[in-house]
């Protein structure tokens, strides 16, 4: 895999769905601590930094009130009653671990969907880049990662899915995701697959 043409994209990756106090850790916390997704993904990105990967964040962030969704259903709607991912809230905040490596991970704002490219500026970010490959990680798999995923084959992008550093909100979710779905769009790899492909330090278990 080239370096200066593959682009790690991140989704999810904010305190409310991690942080013991986060309004969404409910919804995760089972799969991210049985598939060790937390820890692998930022054990990725520490060694990702070292090469010439590009790094890419998408959060999700809503004004206070949700002005941006009318009339919301499903997880949209559940986002805005659980109060989640309001502009000022510190549930809204990047990890602290993620924004310790200040601008080696670029930060794309504007999602307040479930598709990273909506609003965010992020296929143009790409092209200037001269992306071809991107690499999704985060949450949640049958959410995020997939609407991006499935837009950025569409767009034309070679898609690889961190099977190690994803998850959704059961077993199930995460097993017929990447056995079933994801392989019709996509190639599906271990993080250490993805460090030693470009020849970065794989970091030790």
């Amino acid at each position: 895999m080239k370096t200066n043409t593959t682009a790690v994209i991140l989704t999810g990756m904010q305190n409310e769905c991690f942080l013991p106090e986060g309004r969404l850790r409910p919804m995760f916390e089972g799969q991210v601590r049985t598939r060790n997704m937390l820890a692998n993904t930022l054990a990725m990105l520490e060694a990702a930094a070292e090469t010439e990967l590009e790094l890419l964040l998408v959060p999700t962030l809503f004004q206070p009130g949700y002005p941006e969704l009318i009339e919301p259903v499903g997880v949209l709607a559940g986002i805005r009653d659980a109060g989640a991912f309001q502009a000022g809230d510190p549930g809204s905040e990047v990890l602290e671990e993620i924004r310790n490596m200040g601008d080696r991970v670029r930060v794309l704002a504007g999602k307040h969907t479930m598709n990273a490219f909506t609003d965010t500026g992020l296929e143009e970010t790409l092209r200037e880049l001269g992306i071809e490959t991107v690499v999704l990680a985060g949450l949640s798999t049958s959410v995020c990662v997939d609407s991006t995923a499935r837009m950025a084959y569409e767009k034309g992008f070679r898609v690889k899915i961190l099977s190690d550093c994803i998850a959704g909100r059961t077993p199930i979710e995460d097993e017929i995701y990447c056995t079933e779905i994801f392989p019709m769009y996509a190639d599906l790899l271990t993080s250490s697959e993805l460090l030693e492909s470009v020849g970065a330090a794989t970091p030790a278990a």
